[in-house]
């Protein structure tokens, strides 16, 4: 898809089409100017210095994307431009993610070299970390209540079935006495107590439902983050000379463009197992217990949409080929047969769902726990996205085997069974 350097002629789309340099592939930023990469050094140049990211984002050389498409909802840095609103923008960078910690136009925030330029460090006097899944949540300046209910809730594999007793105890003083001369004593006197001991199972019940809700809302982000910004959403799909309405490498014309848009999900979350550990750890000033959790879920791939586009009649290919009637009905054929392909696909994901159980032990603070179940269920959706994508490029590349762009099944069209 994208070109080698240096071409012999400038792209009349520079923007939108892409180049290859050193097995690195690079795309215009979306903010800036039309003619600006149109630029004769840019194209023509076997040397363009690509690490200038004034100008250009990486982007994959086989569908023209960013390589890197950010955390949760937060996009990767550097951005094409800065946001409109720093007070509700964040980026991710190094596995972290960032926003202003002053984002007034007199905080310094809205500096072009913190968004658009590769940065190397997170500048601590303008930045602050934030969570990439809720990066503008409010925490209140007061600890959580309930912290030092916490202290008691990690006996509660032990104290579960505790009910109304009483006990008599009897307790023995243990201070230490001493006389005037320094010699030590026995004045130990012995004390009987009666102690009462009120039921705890409505207070432990409360603390294990708590979780479950805190887990299910978890994996709830975690969802809503994905399907928002995720680190493996497709784009729009295509841009017209870029993506399709081009020349490929053969000569043949590209006409259109198929998207399938489809996310791994999961299902509600169940707490399997769970235990508050003696550990404690500090928060914001706040002190929380070291919670280990077990949690059963099931992912699933889920189709989103799927997206088909062609050039309209009287459109102009590079190679001065203007498109017809025909050709733009044949176009439209042909694509639906791609769509045929994914739909066909995704009928089967309720059949390819995965039974996972992940443990995590971490800070029973939300943003931290949201972190440490983030990390462990990664490899679980990149490896069902990486599938999907796999599969897709597949059936994409069969289909074209048979059908070229303005080509397309005649009569009814069945879906290969091993797609």
């Amino acid at each position: 898809m994208c070109k080698t350097l240096p071409v012999d002629k400038i792209p009349y789309n520079a923007k939108s089409a892409c180049f290859k340099n050193n097995g690195h592939c690079y795309k215009c930023k979306a903010g800036i100017n039309e003619s600006d990469c149109q630029n004769s050094w840019s194209w023509q140049n076997p040397n363009t210095p690509v690490n200038t990211y004034h100008w250009f984002n990486e982007v994959n050389c086989a569908t023209g994307e960013k390589t890197d498409q950010g955390i949760g909802v937060c996009p990767a840095q550097p951005l094409d431009a800065i946001p409109s609103d720093l007070s509700n923008a964040c980026f991710a960078m190094d596995g972290k993610c960032y926003k202003c910690k002053d984002p007034s136009p007199y905080g310094g925030c809205a500096q072009s070299w913190i968004w658009t330029q590769k940065l190397y460090y997170a500048e601590p006097y303008y930045l602050e970390e934030v969570d990439c899944y809720d990066p503008f949540e409010i925490h209140s300046k007061q600890c959580p209540d309930g912290n030092a209910l916490m202290k008691r809730a990690s006996d509660y594999e032990y104290a579960e079935n505790a009910s109304d007793d009483r006990y008599n105890i009897d307790f023995t003083n243990n201070i230490k006495y001493y006389n005037i001369l320094g010699r030590k004593t026995s004045r130990a006197n012995s004390v009987k107590q009666v102690l009462y001991r009120k039921s705890t199972d409505n207070f432990y019940k409360k603390s294990a439902d708590q979780l479950q809700q805190t887990i299910e809302n978890i994996f709830e982000k975690i969802n809503q983050g994905y399907n928002k910004r995720g680190l493996f959403k497709r784009n729009d799909c295509g841009l017209l000379g870029g993506d399709y309405g081009i020349i490929e490498p053969d000569g043949s014309r590209t006409g259109g463009i198929t998207c399938p848009d489809a996310e791994p999900r999961f299902s509600k979350p169940k707490v399997l197992k769970s235990k508050f550990l003696e550990e404690t750890c500090i928060i914001k000033d706040c002190e929380y217990k070291k919670v280990w959790v077990k949690v059963g879920t099931t992912l699933q791939m889920t189709l989103i949409s799927i997206k088909d586009t062609v050039v309209e009649i009287g459109f102009v290919f590079p190679d001065g080929y203007v498109t017809t009637k025909e050709d733009h009905e044949a176009v439209k054929k042909h694509e639906k047969g791609h769509v045929k392909d994914f739909e066909c696909i995704a009928k089967k994901f309720p059949k390819e769902k995965k039974y996972i159980e992940v443990e995590v032990e971490a800070c029973n603070e939300d943003s931290v726990l949201n972190a440490a179940i983030k990390e462990k269920v990664k490899p679980y959706l990149e490896e069902m996205q990486s599938n999907f994508d796999k599969r897709a490029d597949e059936a994409t590349r069969r289909y074209h085997k048979t059908y070229s762009s303005f080509d397309y099944p005649k009569g009814k069209y069945e879906c290969p069974s091993d797609l």
